[in-house]
């Protein structure tokens, strides 16, 4: 009978520490990242190609300065991470005469946040290429 107990136990325990490694996160079809704007976005290259590798802009104005556009792309992610563990085995008879009780739980979140300003020229190719990326 105490290996029945043993192995419940054992799984009791596994589950758990694998429930405690689950992570969820925002994930975008487009990936918006800073080296994919390194690689891909440069002086020259035609808006279609932005379009085709960024997706749309989130925001399009004028340029003050020139008859083009500017197009902006904000990303937002957070993630999340949560982990508990708790044990609770109360037995009686000969097998298990004890009770053991524990638990644990710990929660973190985290942001991160990227914007890329690209400037077109009256051609519609890129002039010029910001981006600010930020994490809290």
């Amino acid at each position: 009978m105490s290996r029945m107990y043993s192995k419940l136990i054992l799984a009791g325990v596994v589950a758990l520490s694998l429930a405690a490694c689950a992570n969820t996160q925002d994930s975008d079809a487009k990936q918006l990242t800073v080296g994919l704007v390194q690689k891909e976005i440069k002086p020259g290259v035609s808006s279609v190609k932005v379009a085709q590798t960024l997706g749309s802009p989130n925001i399009v104005k004028k340029s003050p300065d020139t008859n083009g556009e500017v197009w902006i792309y904000d990303k937002i992610s957070q993630t999340q991470s949560a982990s508990s563990l708790g044990i609770n085995i109360l037995g009686a008879g000969s097998d298990v005469a004890a009770l053991v009780g524990g638990s644990s739980s710990q929660s973190e979140s985290s942001s991160r946040s990227l914007t890329v300003i690209i400037k077109l020229n009256e051609q519609d190719n890129v002039s010029e290429v910001s981006y600010f990326r930020s994490a809290y």
